[in-house]
């Protein structure tokens, strides 16, 4: 039954029609097999992810992300087990496979099976709690470049306007010169291929390769303590992807996510300068950044459970995407019993 259903889930249920009814936005016509979804559900930019119907699939040209439903599911979702994905898919839609109770069919878009098996994305397989003390290692070894790199600790204080005790609080890194891979090869207890599977290092013909190059920043996503994922901001904007998501630890949702479950209200702002500005200038400690359309999607669902007697400020950019963003935002909260206020953000924090 597993195997049924993850097959049929890949070819069978429109892929146009679910990404429409999980981000709420419409496909456009693009070409004569392609329609064009903006922004990207998965990082947010514009005119640049693409469905191509004829084969079920999508692929984005700036995050790089691609493959079939069940690999939307995972990258949107944040479900590392494939057959996992499947299954949340088919309990959205209703669907049971091989024409079962609650099927549904595929619609007018011809949707067939592709001629060419989909390769599947490999999947974390480190205890998650040796993953957390591991992560934790990634972040202090990526913060000291940060401290003792003058050029990239100036940026950060000087061009961003960031203190110094914001930095250390938030534990924001940068990757310089000193590798990951052979640091970790002198801590006891873990090798290169532990750093594999939280997706900090790739593996190529000539040997492990760090996934974060040099020049990038680095910030850990914190829960509690503990480190379940990082995003990446590279200034020169040469590095438009993230690590993907079926690497981040469970229950993980954004940047500053202790904020989420703190007492008083809670201001929600779009990126990582925006959250460290307002925590660091404001003196605002409950602040989450959500990332652009990162993880919308499970961010909202928190929301819409968790948001009662709350106050949520919506400190979004004032631009058509952070328009969306302030909309979808005051729904799931208001939805769950929150109170919503709108601040206007100024050009620069």
């Amino acid at each position: 039954m597993g195997d049924d259903l993850f097959e049929e889930v890949k070819t069978r249920i429109p892929l146009q029609g679910f990404i429409e009814t999980e981000t709420g936005s419409r496909a456009k016509k693009a070409g004569a097999d392609t329609f064009r979804v903006n922004p990207c559900p998965l990082c947010g930019h514009e005119d640049c992810f693409t469905l191509y119907p004829s084969n079920n699939s999508f692929h984005c040209f700036s995050c790089l992300k691609a493959g079939t439903i069940v690999d939307f599911e995972i990258f949107h979702a944040g479900i590392s087990d494939p057959l996992q994905a499947a299954k949340s898919i088919a309990g959205k839609v209703g669907f049971s496979p091989a024409g079962g109770p609650g099927s549904v069919k595929a619609s007018n878009h011809g949707v067939k099976e592709s001629p060419k098996a989909e390769k599947e994305a490999p999947l974390p397989r480190i205890e998650e709690g040796r993953a957390k003390i591991l992560r934790g290692i990634v972040a202090d070894f990526y913060h000291e470049q940060l401290l003792s790199n003058k050029g990239a600790f100036e940026y950060q204080v000087k061009k961003r306007g960031h203190s110094l005790i914001t930095l250390k609080a938030f534990k924001v890194g940068f990757a310089g010169r000193k590798s990951i891979i052979a640091h970790v090869k002198k801590v006891e207890g873990f090798c290169v291929e532990d750093l594999m599977e939280i997706g900090v290092v790739g593996e190529q013909r000539e040997g492990f390769i760090p996934i974060i190059p040099q020049g990038v920043y680095l910030y850990p996503h914190r829960l509690r303590g503990d480190v379940l994922f990082f995003s990446l901001k590279d200034p020169s904007k040469k590095f438009k992807w993230q690590i993907k998501k079926m690497y981040a630890g469970p229950g993980w949702l954004c940047f500053g996510q202790d904020a989420l479950e703190g007492p008083g209200p809670v201001a929600l702002v779009e990126g990582e300068d925006d959250l460290l500005s307002v925590a660091g200038k404001a003196e605002f400690q409950n602040v989450a950044a959500t990332l652009g359309n990162f993880n919308t999607s499970n961010i909202l669902a928190y929301l819409r459970e968790n948001s009662k007697g709350r106050s949520f400020y919506l400190c979004f950019d004032r631009d058509a995407a952070g328009a969306r963003y302030t909309q979808k935002y005051t729904a799931a909260i208001l939805a769950g019993g929150g109170a919503v206020r709108v601040v206007e953000v100024p050009e620069r924090l």
